[in-house]
């Protein structure tokens, strides 16, 4: 969703027999081999990977980058970045099999994109590939997840969870990538950025302000529902909240105004009347947003409905996009709408392999694509729309590691007809779009060793769309 200035994403025990010594010294025997067993397994397979890795370092294989072309049209690459050899695991088409997240990329304002990738934190020039700056946040030894990466034109929010550990926050500053602040902290509430501005909340009632250089609060503020990070609605200077709690166990509020918070102050701003009252709740994870200058909203049916996995929800049955300004509606549409900061907005129906780009200023559709698979994990998926056409990521139907980013146009009979594609990507995985162009990374596999756990070498490579 768009958001102003600011972008976004045990072990068992068994017991022995009671009441002998046997049975217990058969336990601690057992136990001690089960031990020295697995310490051998751990053993073996880390001496297996060093000797990969080794034999990679011995002998790197002859990694040609992507051929860059300034004026690549959609499909083509505009240029790709070496991250690391002989270094990470391939983790199928578009990440498809990947134990644990730990990369994951954003585009920042500025005409920039950030991408984190284990545990390293990187800056770069969108149209050129330049490496700005990087930061090394989490050793890559200790496999850092990817809870959160946030960016503004002042601050990169980076969110990473340790292997075994708990999640913590860094802020970085986004001109030279210089920490603000200690690294790895633990804020009091969950942060998510508003403009410059850093906003906590412990998603019940309370929201805050907070300085990550002296790591003070700067004020607090208590609300009917504060909302999660991840489904923080905002402008660049603005948050926006639910005026009412949530009516009965589920998400629905039936709510006639939402309230407006400072984000650098606090304050509270006179709260936004909506010209109809509307079923939203704006605590909703991947739900509302702020983009193009519009508050968009999820409208939800009063009547909970069972899906098809059992659970009770609330579906999405028209979006309303809405002026901030004066809360009059400027359109509906029917169905989850997805606001973006530029280009078309979307709306992907996965159950009616059905994706719509719908125009931002007036909420009318576009076009629409209905495409068998669409949605599924043998895709194709949307990444974005275009003014003709659906941008998706692709598997290839040969290459069981290869992929491609293509291009799908609406024919005649309302489905879609491939109109281009990108060169063929070696274990590609999505990790960030702008309005004209897909990051994705790579992997390339040792020569010979197509088994190996390794890669290689790892790209950075930029599709033109």
């Amino acid at each position: 969703m768009g958001t102003g200035d600011s972008t976004r994403l045990g072990a068992k025990g068994t017991k022995g027999p009671k009441g002998t010594k046997g049975a217990l010294v058969f336990a601690l025997a057992a136990a001690t081999l089960a031990s020295s067993l697995a310490a051998c397994s751990s053993q073996s397979q880390q001496s297996s990977a060093a000797n990969a890795v080794a034999a990679c370092q011995r002998k790197p294989a002859g990694v040609q980058l992507q051929p860059r072309s300034a004026n690549a049209g959609p499909g083509g690459i505009r240029w790709s970045a070496l991250l690391d050899r002989c270094q990470g695991t391939p983790i199928g088409q578009w990440g498809a099999a990947a134990d644990f997240t730990g990369e994951a990329g954003i585009a920042a304002p500025g005409d920039r994109l950030v991408l984190v990738l284990d545990g390293v934190v990187r800056m770069y020039d969108e149209h050129t590939g330049a490496l700005a700056w990087q930061r090394t946040v989490v050793s890559p030894r200790l496999e850092p997840e990817v809870q959160d990466i946030e960016a503004s034109g002042a601050v990169v929010l980076v969110s990473l969870q340790p292997s075994g550990g708990p999640a913590r926050d860094t802020f970085l500053d986004a001109a030279n990538g210089q920490p603000l602040g200690r690294m790895n902290v633990a804020p009091p509430g969950t942060p998510f950025l508003v403009g410059s501005h850093v906003v906590l909340s412990d998603a019940s009632t309370m929201l805050a302000g907070y300085d990550p250089g002296t790591g003070r609060t700067l004020w607090r503020d208590s609300v009917p529902d504060a909302p999660q990070a991840q489904a923080a609605v905002h402008d660049e200077s603005t948050v926006y909240v639910d005026s009412v709690k949530p009516s009965g166990s589920g998400d629905e509020t039936d709510e006639g105004a939402i309230l407006r918070i400072d984000a650098a102050t606090g304050g509270k701003l006179p709260s936004l009347r909506l010209s109809r009252r509307l079923n939203v709740d704006l605590e909703t994870i991947d739900a509302n947003g702020f983009g193009q200058g519009l508050l968009v909203l999820d409208v939800n049916s009063a009547a909970p409905v069972k899906g098809t996995g059992g659970e009770i929800g609330y579906p999405v049955t028209q979006t309303v996009a809405v002026n901030p300004r004066t809360g009059q509606t400027a359109w509906t549409h029917g169905g989850n709408v997805n606001a973006e900061p530029a280009g078309a907005f979307d709306n992907e129906d996965g159950t009616a392999h059905t994706y719509t780009a719908v125009n931002p200023q007036t909420g009318k559709t576009l076009w629409a694509i209905r495409y068998q698979g669409l949605g599924t994990v043998a895709g194709p998926n949307p990444l974005m729309a275009q003014p003709g056409y659906m941008v998706a990521s692709s598997n290839s139907a040969t290459a069981p590691a290869s992929g491609s980013v293509i291009g799908v146009r609406p024919d005649s009979d309302g489905g879609g007809e491939q109109a281009w594609n990108s060169p063929a990507l070696a274990y590609p995985v999505f990790v960030a779009a702008s309005q004209d162009t897909v990051f994705v990374t790579t992997c390339t596999q040792p020569a010979g060793t197509s088994a190996a756990n390794l890669c290689a070498a790892r790209q950075l490579v930029a599709v033109a769309v």
